[in-house]
């Protein structure tokens, strides 16, 4: 497999990712101290072959060293993949776009994105299809709810799917709520999947006591 450099349309450029949304903090396994991303990824069990798009920087005792499957990161920051492959020398990490990952069909056992898919602006959808696509197995995914972050985006224009508006005026963000979810799948042809929502407590703990809907975690089988 090899390696491609493609931004996505919607993000910003690869690596002028210090600046907005994509900054240090976010590309940084702070997502991985949610209280439900942990449970998620206990909940996978051993895969042969995991693929994670949007996996940002891998840092030491990151819970994703040290398991026994081919892990594969694929990241639009060349930035984050660097630092991740000095962390983590035995993942393989690509810079790609998620709506063109340079893979063979079904040549992963579980491909998992969570906290990116919203942020790829309208090209998420693509993005799922070629999860889908790569994958021989399973699929797990989040989203954002329309109900919780709205207001963080202030004005936001419906699409097909939801609603998109921009984060820091300079992103686009997309987001959906369950209704849009299952329209969207049953669109892409799946039936075989379960749709689970979080509000904002359940994600991100004891810090955050908002009991809207934020976020939509979606599994789907093959």
């Amino acid at each position: 497999m090899q390696s491609t450099v493609s931004a996505t349309r919607g993000s910003p450029p690869a690596d002028s990712l210090q600046s907005s949304y994509w900054n240090r903090a976010h590309l940084t396994s702070h997502i991985r101290q949610m209280p439900i991303v942990n449970q998620i990824q206990t909940g996978l069990g051993r895969s042969a072959r995991i693929l994670e798009l949007g996996c940002g920087i891998i840092s030491p005792g990151d819970p994703r060293i040290g398991r026994d499957e081919l892990f594969i990161g694929v990241d639009i920051s060349k930035v984050a993949l660097d630092e991740s492959k000095s962390n983590f020398s035995e993942g393989r990490f690509i810079v790609a776009s998620g709506a063109r990952m340079p893979f063979k069909s079904a040549s992963f056992d579980t491909v998992v994105s969570f906290e990116t898919l919203s942020i790829l602006g309208r090209d998420f959808s693509s993005a799922i299809s070629e999860m889908i696509r790569v994958s021989g197995r399973r699929v797990v995914f989040t989203l954002g709810h329309e109900d919780y972050f709205t207001k963080e985006l202030g004005t936001c224009h419906e699409f097909n799917y939801g609603k998109i508006g921009k984060y820091n005026g300079n992103m686009d963000v997309v987001l959906l709520n369950e209704d849009s979810i299952h329209r969207l799948l049953r669109d892409m042809g799946e039936r075989n999947y379960s749709v689970k929502l979080f509000n904002a407590m359940e994600w991100y703990g004891a810090h955050e006591d908002s009991t809207e809907k934020s976020h939509i975690l979606v599994e789907i089988r093959r």
